[in-house]
């Protein structure tokens, strides 16, 4: 393609081009359609996957009691307000 005298003939090949993928649209969990994964004295629980993090939406019951011990990974908790509306 260049000449054996320009430089530009030693210069490495260029890498094939980066092949990008569609945009994937917002995907939904609607736990209110499925019955929970977990329903015990505490409350009940259903789970749903994203792309780098797992959500635990629970419906806790007064008094239930959850522990995290020996936790490794990150997690936030989220209580809404008692008067808050959905």
């Amino acid at each position: 393609m260049y000449g054996k005298n320009d430089l530009r003939a030693s210069l490495a090949p260029q890498a094939a081009p980066v092949v990008r993928t569609p945009f994937k649209p917002a995907a939904y969990a609607r736990f209110y359609e499925e019955p929970p994964a977990d329903s015990d004295v505490n409350g009940q629980a259903w789970y749903s996957r994203g792309q780098n993090m797992i959500v635990n939406y629970i419906l806790a019951k007064t008094g239930g009691r959850f522990s995290r011990a020996g936790q490794l990974d990150e997690y936030a908790l989220l209580i809404p307000e008692a008067d808050c509306e959905w």
